[in-house]
């Protein structure tokens, strides 16, 4: 699992990124809160894991961001010394899906990293719905408002795709990574050919609550129109 970690702490991090390796994790660590936005706005992980006191930014904020910015239901596991339960609570609230208190225990780190991770798994073989449009992951199907709607593999893996990262930009690069597996340049018409036979076969449309834009020389914003309200 690919997890972003967030901790100033360069020794603390050491010994996390130990932990996360030695069981099978991949891990970019940030120490800052500028630097851990702007990678993860292009590159979202599949877990974070965010610190509470940064030198340039609140941790509380931080999970604000990524909920709104990048993924509004990606694993957040928040990291504090603070144990108060008014601290849990602004972090729960704030959007965090489980709190762990410094100084951290290897066991129970890697528990909560592998209960996070279990979600994770379970998207990729349940229902991802928005809207009148569900996708079965596990069969690999798509219906819209009950009705079954034929879709390409491939078209099927950018619905998803777009689906599961709504509401924040998803740049081409992104898109030729997670979906065609490659990094080599393709032919922007393909990327933007299959964007559209999606938006078309599965009506993402205003009228059916989507906006889905193309952002110039950057890549492309699914909007579900009842998320911003």
């Amino acid at each position: 699992m690919l997890i972003a970690l967030l901790e100033d702490d360069e020794t603390i991090a050491a010994i996390m990124k130990t932990w996360l390796t030695n069981a099978g994790h991949r891990t970019t660590h940030f120490t800052t809160g500028r630097a851990f936005r702007e990678n993860v706005a292009v590159h979202a992980p599949e877990l974070a894991i965010i610190d509470r006191i940064l030198p340039d930014d609140d941790g509380i904020e931080v999970v604000k961001w990524f909920r709104a910015a990048v993924s509004a239901s990606g694993p957040v596991l928040f990291a504090s010394g603070r144990g108060a339960e008014e601290d849990i609570v602004a972090a729960l609230d704030a959007g965090a899906d489980d709190y762990v208190v410094k100084p951290m225990r290897r066991e129970e780190l890697l528990a909560r990293v592998r209960a996070l991770g279990r979600r994770v798994g379970s998207g990729a073989r349940g229902v991802i719905g928005c809207g009148p449009v569900a996708l079965d992951m596990a069969n690999r199907t798509a219906s819209l408002n009950g009705a079954r709607v034929a879709l390409t593999d491939r078209e099927f893996d950018v619905a998803a795709y777009l689906l599961k990262n709504r509401n924040r930009l998803i740049p081409r690069a992104e898109l030729l990574k997670q979906v065609w597996r490659t990094s080599a340049a393709l032919e922007t018409r393909t990327v933007d050919t299959h964007v559209s036979r999606v938006r078309q076969k599965l009506h993402l449309l205003p009228e059916n609550g989507f906006r889905l834009a193309a952002v110039y020389n950057h890549g492309y914003r699914l909007q579900h129109i009842d998320d911003d309200r």
